[in-house]
């Protein structure tokens, strides 16, 4: 199993991101994901969560540069190209969400049309292998929506925390200065209300790095599915060339014995490998375009914060 990681703290460039609102000083876990204890192995069905790997060696990725939590997946982490990760405490693997499924998949991003392995949070707060899909969910878009209500939401009430401390504030100061006498109950009041509003304003601060945090997320991802999107196309554009020179070769096996006198055997032998050749590229052509169609998909969901 992939353990995820919750109440993390964000990394965004340069600045530094604190925790969730309400919850100022909370140290930042490592963001690197270890397996939890032995058991029966939910990625690979073992007995023994400790025999063998958890996913094909082939699917092992590596990032590209540091590594920071998702601020919105708990569990998935984020290289310096923001090509999305989870990791089994050895080995790193891409992931990507399939929308037709809703499902997060395990992917090679050297290999984008080879279908990837679905996987999921469970209720352990662990990564693990499924083959349930068409569940319902979001797209990684519409989630960075909703956590941007969410933040906003919680912003929204923090500065009204803020101002309501402050009214307090100024209340019990206007009281001392009504006061001709030492008032020492009244200065208690003060002090309390003055840690009161520290905290508030402490609180409000977070609630606004949080707000941005969420802001930054939707621009790495808009620029990821865009740039993985301009690489898919371009991947389709040399598709369509492969199947246009290979249909060409078929064409002249075709006519060849009628004009070289060339073995019919062995013309026949050269035309079925042609063709089989023809039908892989169309199959990978087709699944670029159930990729690029899901792209642009993703691409419309990316909210513009």
């Amino acid at each position: 199993m992939f353990s995820s990681v919750s109440g993390f703290h964000f990394h965004p460039e340069p600045r530094h991101v604190p925790g969730e609102p309400h919850q100022p000083g909370r140290s930042a876990p490592s963001v690197f994901l270890s397996i939890h204890a032995p058991g029966v192995d939910a990625l690979s069905g073992n007995a023994d969560a400790s025999a063998g790997p958890r996913l094909p060696a082939d699917y092992v990725s590596k990032p590209s540069g540091k590594l920071y939590p998702d601020l919105v997946h708990p569990g998935i982490q984020i290289d310096d190209r923001g090509q999305r990760f989870i990791h089994d405490g050895a080995n790193a693997y891409a992931v990507r969400f399939d929308r037709d499924n809703q499902t997060e998949r395990v992917f090679q991003p050297d290999n984008p049309a080879k279908p990837g392995i679905p996987v999921r949070l469970n209720g352990a707060g662990e990564y693990e292998r499924h083959r349930d899909v068409g569940l319902k969910g979001g797209s990684p878009g519409r989630e960075i929506q909703s956590a941007y209500n969410v933040a906003k939401g919680s912003l929204e009430r923090c500065r009204r925390e803020v101002d309501d401390a402050k009214v307090v504030l100024e209340s019990i100061e206007n009281e001392i200065r009504r006061s001709p006498d030492f008032n020492a109950d009244a200065q208690t009041r003060l002090q309390a209300a003055n840690q009161v509003l520290r905290r508030r304003e402490a609180d409000l601060r977070g609630a606004e790095d949080y707000v941005e945090g969420v802001r930054q997320q939707a621009r790495q991802l808009r620029q990821r599915t865009q740039d993985e999107l301009t690489r898919m196309q371009a991947r389709r554009q040399d598709g369509v060339r492969s199947e246009a020179a290979t249909q060409l070769e078929i064409n002249l096996l075709q006519v060849t014995p009628f004009q070289s006198g060339v073995s019919v055997t062995e013309v026949q032998g050269n035309l079925r490998r042609r063709q089989d050749d023809l039908r892989r590229v169309q199959d990978a052509n087709a699944a670029l375009d159930r990729n690029i169609d899901q792209l642009n998909r993703d691409l419309a969901d990316v909210p513009y914060l």
